[in-house]
């Protein structure tokens, strides 16, 4: 969900300035609020935690930062948090 709105609004494809209200009540953005409230030791591991939070707010950081602003930078960071987090999510699989 961020990804596709910080690729958008960098693109410069559409109007973006609504999408975090147009998808404040999405399924999914629940579900990320969810696993972001559960305490840490019903984790799998702390690592995967740790790359879930540290996801978890640079998400929410391009979600709320106006489309005008956000840079091919916050999207490739994003996409790193991303990277480490599914790595993080293979690791706590082994």
């Amino acid at each position: 969900m961020a990804d596709s709105y910080a690729t958008l609004a960098i693109e410069k494809q559409r109007d973006v300035t609504s999408y975090y209200n147009d998808h404040f009540n999405d399924p999914e953005l629940h579900s990320i609020r969810d696993l972001a409230n559960l305490p840490v030791i019903n984790w799998p591991t702390l690592g995967l935690y740790h790359a879930f939070k540290a996801l978890w707010r640079v998400t929410f950081r391009v979600l709320q930062t106006k489309p005008d602003v956000l840079t091919k930078t916050d999207l490739s960071m994003l996409r790193e948090m991303v990277n480490e987090f599914n790595i993080a999510v293979s690791c706590a699989r082994r």
